[in-house]
């Protein structure tokens, strides 16, 4: 007589031992631990970010500000250095503007132009021959208009310093002040 195979091999495992199950549980216990330190020390982190931050590009800038300092050296060697810097964001509302302030001001050539043209996996040919064919074969072309950050930033720096009158506000554009300490 012969045996019949199985496929059912759950008769040949051992029970787990309560050792185990210990190890099992001390582990998960200490995971959970880990896992709410990380997001403890992440909150403490992003918290201690937000006040440098604060201190950085609002406190020290202001106070120096008052005193008429632009650096100063401290007693114990720091030297403290405001440092200016532009930023600017053309984002929501802004961006129709802006763009219009750069076309309007002989500019537009630093706004970028971007097609967009979702292909699934399967179309890769279709994808690389899309040039001849792409409004009357795909029909939907998302035309997107966009401007580096930098290269606004560089514009609009070189266009102050020449004394050009800017729409600041439209650009999202402000001059950001940081605290710099060396020692």
């Amino acid at each position: 007589m012969q045996e019949e195979a199985t496929d059912n091999y759950d008769d040949f495992l051992e029970a787990p031992s309560q050792s185990g199950f210990n190890n099992l549980d001390k582990l998960i216990g200490l995971q959970r631990t880990h896992e709410s330190k990380v997001e403890r020390l992440e909150e403490e982190l992003s918290t201690a970010k937000n006040q440098l931050k604060n201190i950085a590009e609002h406190e020290l800038p202001t106070l120096m500000d008052q005193m008429g300092l632009k650096e100063f050296k401290t007693t114990k060697g720091f030297k403290i250095e405001i440092k200016k810097s532009l930023r600017v964001s053309i984002s929501g509302a802004r961006k129709e503007p802006a763009h219009q302030w750069l076309k309007d001001h002989e500019h537009g050539d630093i706004i970028k132009h971007f097609v967009v043209i979702p292909f699934m996996v399967n179309q890769v040919l279709e994808a690389k021959t899309l040039a001849e064919e792409l409004e009357k074969r795909y029909g939907i072309v998302g035309n997107e208009e966009n401007v580096s950050p930098q290269t606004l930033k560089a514009l609009i720096t070189r266009l102050l310093k020449a004394g050009v009158n800017i729409p600041m506000q439209t650009f999202g554009a402000f001059e950001q002040c940081t605290a710099k300490i060396t020692t």
